[in-house]
């Protein structure tokens, strides 16, 4: 008889626990047990953009970021008009670059020996992207004494420098003349 008892009736052990579960606010050992995740609100198929044009809006799995993207999509244009300013925004710039491309003269700089009077002209000009075409011109006669493209402006110089020292140099040294 004591065995039909105990399946029936909590012990003591039992009752301890239960009592403790419900003061700290846990469901009883025998209640189902639920998710404690909220369901969230079913998500927007589509998102109203600022220029007025509704787009899908594209879901992440498990995307804790989800309403930042979502309020920020609601403050850009759609994708579409993005994709065209973006073409025009372009198109604006290669105009404006080739405007200045021919609207941009030629750097002339001089110099002029002290010594001997006789001057020379640097011109350079901009061919490109880390592309220089550079010439080196006697003013006396308007003779071009050397001429060239360099990658970089610095070598340019340099080249240019040498020559000058050559010229200074030969001129300097009286020569047979015919």
């Amino acid at each position: 008889m004591a065995d039909t008892n105990l399946g029936t009736t909590p012990t003591k052990v039992e009752k301890l626990k239960e009592r403790m579960r419900q003061k700290q606010g846990l469901p009883p050992a025998n209640a189902p047990i639920r998710s404690c995740t909220p369901t969230a609100p079913p998500p927007p198929a589509t998102v109203k953009h600022a220029c007025g044009h509704e787009a899908p809006f594209r879901e992440i799995a498990k995307d804790k970021f989800r309403n930042e993207r979502y309020q920020k999509e609601l403050q850009r244009p759609c994708p579409t008009c993005r994709q065209a300013n973006q073409e025009a925004n372009q198109e604006a710039g290669r105009k404006a670059h080739e405007e200045s491309q021919v609207k941009k003269k030629l750097s002339f700089k001089q110099y002029t020996d002290p010594g001997t009077g006789v001057g020379y002209s640097f011109i350079f000009h901009h061919l490109g992207v880390a592309q220089w075409e550079w010439s080196l011109v006697k003013m006396a006669n308007s003779q071009e004494v050397g001429k060239g493209t360099s990658k970089n402006l610095r070598k340019a110089l340099g080249t240019m420098n040498e020559i000058l020292s050559k010229l200074e140099q030969q001129e300097a040294t009286p020569g047979p003349t015919p």
